[in-house]
């Protein structure tokens, strides 16, 4: 793995794990209240199961066709440039009198505070989705046909204040002065759905402790996969385990080759300085540089960063505070 791209490739790596259909089951059934009383096996067979799943215009009311191939799908207007989503994909709502199919886009974010509202980016990619739906889904001015879409962000790292937790956010009818009648799925086409997780607050067994298994970056790769396989039932012999593991050495070695150069720096600095002291200033520069961007870039755990860097929890808590 070239480590310049190391970086890359672990966000990769996350992406195909978060889109496997087993994984993507449970996710739909935590979040979606349309899945919630589902079974992981009938969400998969709803999964992308449709004649025309897999096709749709890259350009809204145009007759260009692109396809879904379940990760990194594109949107693009030529106003607008081009916008990739980490996974999109339809589904079926599993219903005895209908066929109801949605759209739903799932995207994974390493930084809670990433320098704009995660909320504002989710309404920009749901109303995308609606949008694009233009010739493909609807006509026109049949707008009732409007496929309903969910984009759902799972955020590691989230503040203990938070931790785990999920959120939705859709639009709902508010009366003001009287009562206009309606039917629900008239309006009901767009939801929001946040999944913040934080693997060092308490959790019981379902789907926190599952979440924050899979995406653990410090937890060794074979009890990842024993409890993944044998607490959840989650087959590590479809490929998903393969994924692990390279989503696990990629981590580490994101970290050894930051902790390198960036001691290397540390002691360059102290070298030109020609003094001891200087060789440990440089040092404990490094160290804090390093501790201050794995904190900004939220890929590991503070108790990962205490145990390698060998600072102290009052150190961290210092760097942290002039994030």
């Amino acid at each position: 793995i070239d480590r310049a791209g190391a970086k890359i490739q672990y966000d990769s790596y996350c992406k195909k794990i978060l889109g496997s259909k087993m994984i993507l089951a449970w996710i739909l059934q935590a979040s979606i209240e349309e899945y919630k009383y589902v079974t992981h096996d009938c969400i998969i067979q709803c999964i992308e199961n449709e004649p025309d799943i897999g096709t749709f215009y890259v350009d809204p009311g145009k007759n260009t066709k692109d396809r879904i191939e379940g990760l990194n799908t594109e949107d693009k207007d030529d106003d607008e440039g081009t916008i990739k989503y980490d996974i999109r994909f339809i589904a079926r709502i599993p219903k005895q009198d209908e066929n109801i199919r949605i759209i739903i886009n799932v995207e994974a974010q390493k930084n809670f505070y990433p320098g704009y509202p995660i909320l504002s980016r989710g309404v920009y990619y749901g109303a995308r989705m609606i949008s694009s739906q233009n010739g493909v889904e609807f006509i026109q001015p049949y707008y009732g046909d409007i496929k309903k879409v969910y984009s759902i962000w799972i955020c590691a790292n989230a503040p203990k204040y938070i931790g785990n937790a999920i959120s939705v956010y859709e639009l709902k009818k508010r009366d003001i002065a009287g009562d206009i009648p309606d039917i629900q799925s008239d309006y009901d086409k767009i939801a929001i759905v946040m999944i913040c997780l934080n693997n060092k607050v308490n959790r019981e067994k379902g789907f926190f402790d599952m979440i924050n298994t899979l995406l653990a970056p410090d937890l060794n790769i074979d009890i990842k996969k024993e409890i993944l396989e044998n607490e959840y039932h989650i087959p590590m012999d479809d490929g998903l385990g393969k994924e692990l593991e390279l989503m696990c050495n990629v981590s580490d070695y994101v970290w050894e080759y930051a902790y390198e150069n960036g001691m290397e720096a540390g002691m360059e600095a102290g070298r030109e300085a020609g003094m001891k002291a200087g060789r440990e200033a440089g040092r404990a520069d490094a160290v804090h540089e390093i501790v201050r961007e794995l904190l900004k870039d939220g890929t590991v755990g503070e108790d990962f960063i205490i145990r390698v860097t060998q600072i102290s929890t009052e150190k961290l808590n210092e760097i942290k505070a002039l994030l």
